[in-house]
Order: structure tokens, then C-alpha cells, then sequence
């Protein structure tokens, strides 16, 4: 796991569902696979430390388990996620200090969308195509008026 890059973000112009979506499912990738390492390591980690951990990763999981699709239309899930991220970093680096390895994690949840990227939403050119039309028809209406 890259951990300084990890909380890294080159925020796109819009967040698509979809990016969220993408998001919040590598986070949780993530969240398993430090919880898998933390499992093994489990004489390295303090007991404070450990149900601190616990804690972490059933908050997570709570929220996680109530994402759906309309989780994805609200600014606010990105901040959330973005701050569940750098908590899962800091975490990280505790596992190096008891451990002195590298977590298994990939730090795939650093997703760097760029603006292509949410051009690329099918989401986006309906929306653009939907206004188009509208507008359109509303000059050709006008036309035909005058």
C-alpha cells in the first residue's frame, strides 16, 4: 500500500455515482485486506490498539452496508470517504510500526479521475443531450414564431 499517495486525490470536475461507487468498493478492498494482515499479525498489536481497530473497521462496515445508488448523487459521500481513507492510512503505517512489513493492500482506492474521466460518464452526455434538445426545440419554437 502507497501510504503517502493514498489520500491523494485529483478531484475531478463531477463525481459520477459511478466514481463514488468505484471509490467507496476499493476503500473496502482495502479495509479487508489490512484487516486480513492485522488478523495474522494479532500478537504485534496492542489490545487498545486492536479494538480501536475494531472499531475503525465495523464504522466502516456499518456505513458501507447502507451505500446504495443514491449514496452516489450527494458531495458529501466523497468527503467521507476520502476521510475514511486517510484514517485507513494512518492505520497503515501503526501495522508497519508493529509489524515492520508492508501492508498487502494496493492503495487502489487513490482512484485519479481526471476531467476525461467524467467526461467519459454516459450519465454526463445524456444529461448534455437531454439540454441540447431542449434547447433546440426551444429555438426552432421561436423561429417559427417570429
Amino acid at each position: 500500500m502507497s501510504l503517502e499517495a493514498t489520500t491523494q486525490y485529483d478531484e475531478p470536475l463531477v463525481w459520477t455515482p459511478d466514481q463514488i461507487h468505484q471509490l467507496a468498493v476499493s476503500l473496502h478492498n482495502n479495509i479487508l485486506l489490512l484487516n486480513d494482515d492485522i488478523a495474522r499479525a494479532i500478537r504485534s498489536v496492542p489490545a487498545n490498539e486492536l479494538a480501536a481497530w475494531r472499531s475503525y473497521r465495523d464504522e466502516w462496515a456499518k456505513w458501507y452496508g447502507s451505500f446504495n445508488w443514491s449514496s452516489g448523487l450527494w458531495g458529501g459521500t466523497v468527503s467521507l470517504i476520502q476521510g475514511y481513507a486517510t484514517r485507513l492510512n494512518a492505520w497503515a503505517k501503526k501495522y508497519v510500526a508493529w509489524t515492520g512489513k508492508e501492508p498487502s493492500g494496493t492503495g487502489t482506492y487513490d482512484i485519479k479521475n481526471s476531467l476525461a474521466d467524467a467526461l467519459s460518464s454516459p450519465l454526463l452526455w445524456a444529461g448534455l443531450g437531454a439540454i441540447g434538445a431542449v434547447g433546440a426545440y426551444l429555438y426552432l419554437d421561436r423561429r417559427q414564431r417570429s
